[in-house]
Order: structure tokens, then sequence, then C-alpha cells
């Protein structure tokens, strides 16, 4: 035969080799016997073995399957839409045997209560989702970005149990950083821009009513700093920074007037402005 041919085992001696399947509708026989000593030799027996593939595996909701070949040790893998984590093997194959079968069952796809995202971009979804989530849930996911990183969240699903069952989204790592947005009911959140490279979300639901839940896709994006306004001719700027949420106010010098407003605040937004114009001194003519 040519090199493709697999040896499927090679013996001598006078131990009964153990039973052999082969996985092609030929198979060759080599029995070689050197000048010395004779012995008894061999008798094997063979039946056919129906070469069937094993059967197709289901595909889990929510997820897609790689490889379209179900024989004998074919692979088949599985993955997962974002959002949702894979419970199982994400590589099943068909076994060798008189019976077709695959090593594992195949995974499922499940939407987890909590989790940590690191990526640029992801997906969070409610626990169950897109089932109903289960009550009396209180799940925590952080997105973790790079350091000057914010996140820029848009909702595409939502559904709770109005007042009693409630998503919230923290500008930040702790149980205390400020709220941005908390929502409940029906109604699809607007989108938000978190300004801290690290975001917590927090979802609770009570014993009562459950709904699908929610569905939503965050994006990383820079952050930067407002303009810088200094030099400010005649007058002075105090403030401790030009970041997101942070103020500064003008002062002019003796003898000028402000013109415009005394305090401004940087803003929420994937481009960084101040609230209002910078102001200027005027001299008193």
């Amino acid at each position: 035969g040519d090199n493709t041919d697999t040896m499927l085992g090679s013996f001598s001696g006078t131990a009964v080799p153990a039973l052999l399947n082969s996985t092609s509708h030929q198979l060759y026989l080599h029995f070689y016997s050197d000048i010395s000593v004779s012995a008894a030799g061999f008798h094997l027996e063979y039946k056919t073995v129906g070469l069937s593939s094993c059967p197709e595996p289901l595909i889990p909701s929510n997820g897609v399957k790689l490889g379209d070949r179900y024989l004998v040790n074919d692979v088949v893998s599985f993955q997962c839409e974002p959002g949702y984590t894979l419970q199982g093997h994400s590589h099943i194959s068909c076994m060798p045997g008189t019976v077709r079968r695959w090593n594992f069952p195949p995974p499922l796809c499940i939407a987890q209560c909590g989790g940590t995202a690191e990526e640029m971009e992801g997906v969070i979804l409610s626990p169950g989702f897109p089932g109903n989530y289960p009550s009396n849930s209180d799940c925590t996911w952080r997105v973790s970005l790079p350091v000057s990183f914010g996140a820029h969240i848009q909702f595409l699903n939502f559904s709770t149990e109005a007042n009693h069952d409630f998503i919230e989204i923290r500008n930040g790592p702790f149980d205390t950083s400020t709220v941005i947005g908390r929502f409940s009911g029906h109604e699809l959140p607007p989108s938000l821009l978190t300004t801290s490279h690290e975001t917590t979300v927090y979802f609770h639901s009570d014993h009562s009513q459950n709904k699908p839940g929610f569905k939503f896709e965050y994006q990383a994006y820079e952050l930067q700093e407002c303009l810088d306004p200094e030099p400010f001719a005649n007058g002075v700027v105090s403030g401790a920074g030009y970041n997101v949420g942070q103020s500064i106010s003008f002062e002019c010098l003796p003898g000028y007037q402000l013109v415009g407003q005394a305090i401004l605040t940087c803003q929420h937004g994937t481009n960084r402005n101040w609230d209002y114009l910078f102001p200027r001194c005027e001299g008193r003519g």
C-alpha cells in the first residue's frame, strides 16, 4: 500500500492480540517468518463493522458548531455567542468501536449570574437570557478595561418587573462607586458612558414576576481630558484637574471683570468638552 495506510498492530510470540477495529474498507495482513524455528502460526476471524458516522450532534442554543464530519476520530468543536459561557466540553470526537458515539455530550451555552469582562468589547446578559431570569438574584459583573478607557454601554433588550427588579451601573469598581444609571420596567435605557476603566453592573430580582431581563453591549473608548484653560489672560484658574466630572473656577485680577461663566465642569461623552465656553477678563474701561 501507499504511505497513507495506518499500522493497526504488529504481533509476535504466543500472547493472543487484543480485538482490533479497522476504519477502512480495505485491510492488509502481512505475515513474515524467518529461516529458524517454526511455530503453529495463527488463526484469526474477522467480521465486518459498518463504518457509519456518529449521530449529528445537537447545536447548543446560543451557540455554534464548527466541523461537519462525523466519522471515526473526527472532532467537532463548539463556541458560544458573546455573553454566554460554555458549560461542558468545547471539543468532542467520534469514537472507534462497534457502536458509533461521541466521547462527550454536546456542551451548553449559559447566561450566568455575574462575571468579569476584560475584552475591549463584549455583551452582558441577565442570568438565563433570553429565558426569564430566576427569582431572588443578586448578580454583579465587572467590566475591567485598560486604564484611560471608559465603557460605552448600549442596551439591546430590557424587560424587568417595574420597581422590584432593577439593574444598576456604577462608575467604578466598588459598591460605593457613583451610580450613573438605575433602570427598571420595560423602557429601553439610554446609552451610557462610564468614565472609569472599571465599571460595576449589579442586577437584583425579588421573589416574584420574572421577565426576560436585559442584554447590552459595551465598547471601550479612550478617555481624554477637557481642553486646558491656560493661559487665562488677566486672571487665575483654580481646580484639581481637567478630567470628566471635575470643575474649575475662574477669577479675574483686580481691575478686570469676568465675562461668561465662573465655574466650568468637564462633561461626560465620547468627546471631552467643558459645559460652557471659557470666560474672559475685560478691563473696566
